[in-house]
């Protein structure tokens, strides 16, 4: 299996994770359910950071000293702009969408 593959079954996993984290259940009739979701809360905490640290390792993983200012404007592009348009989007959205 290629690293490549690891990483994106680990990824697709926290994500699962993440979505997991704000579903919320009360079971009434079953105590151990609660239990059930209390741990599986306490283990899906850690999907943010270990996407924060997936994504650090794999900045650094092809980082040179000498090319840092190519790497940091190929991040600005594939990150940064997508998330800025994004918000940009939603803001209209939602201001479009309140009650005057």
């Amino acid at each position: 299996m290629s690293f490549s593959t690891k990483v994106s079954i680990l990824s697709f996993a926290l994500c699962c994770g993440v979505v997991s984290q704000h579903v919320k259940w009360i079971c009434r009739d079953y105590e151990w359910l609660n239990v059930l979701q209390l741990f599986w809360f306490f283990i899906v905490q850690t999907c943010v950071p270990f996407f924060f640290m997936i994504s650090g390792y794999l900045f650094f993983r092809t980082y040179q000293s000498c090319k840092w200012r190519e790497k940091l404007q190929s991040r600005v592009k594939s990150l940064l702009v997508p998330y800025l348009l994004w918000n940009v989007f939603y803001a209209v959205v939602m201001l479009s969408l309140q009650k005057k």
